[in-house]
């Protein structure tokens, strides 16, 4: 078993009067959404050890609404799905103001459940662009058993 820690810096430019980094004991500075922590690792075995290669899909910006229905998203996850990847990265910014209603991320991604320990989510901006709409986002990719990583990191 090993522990690892991880941490997500900024550029040294910034300065430590700007509220949104702090600076560790090194004066190296960091967002103050991603809080340096450590993530305990219990697993050594590599997806890519057991298939020889990783195929990986990956679905971003959706902004379900006017640009991209629910029925389009559907179709591209059962398409995911038939391909029978090793693993799904969900990387945020899921609705537009339009599209604000509930259960629209379910029905788009309901292809996803039969394949969800494969799945990750994580959120973008405009998934946080108001707390009902985060806590919706959160919420549906749960229902669905994608699991949503905030401010950590897996070992697959």
């Amino acid at each position: 078993v090993a522990t690892t820690r991880y941490r997500f810096p900024l550029y040294r430019h910034h300065s430590a009067d700007d509220p949104n980094v702090s600076a560790d004991s090194n004066d190296q500075y960091y967002p103050t959404r991603c809080d340096p922590k450590t993530y305990r690792i219990d697993k050594h075995t590599s997806i890519h050890d057991m298939h020889g290669s990783v195929r990986v899909c990956q679905i971003t910006d959706p902004h379900l609404g006017p640009y991209c229905s629910v029925a389009r998203l559907k179709r591209l996850c059962h398409e995911i799905v038939a391909q029978n990847p090793d693993l799904v990265l969900l990387t945020g910014d899921y609705f537009t103001g339009e599209a604000d209603m509930d259960g629209l991320l379910v029905q788009a991604l309901e292809p996803l459940r039969s394949i969800h320990e494969r799945c990750f989510a994580c959120l973008g901006n405009h998934d946080m662009e108001s707390d009902a709409v985060c806590y919706r986002t959160i919420a549906e990719l749960r229902s669905l058993g994608i699991r949503l990583l905030r401010n950590e990191a897996v070992v697959y």
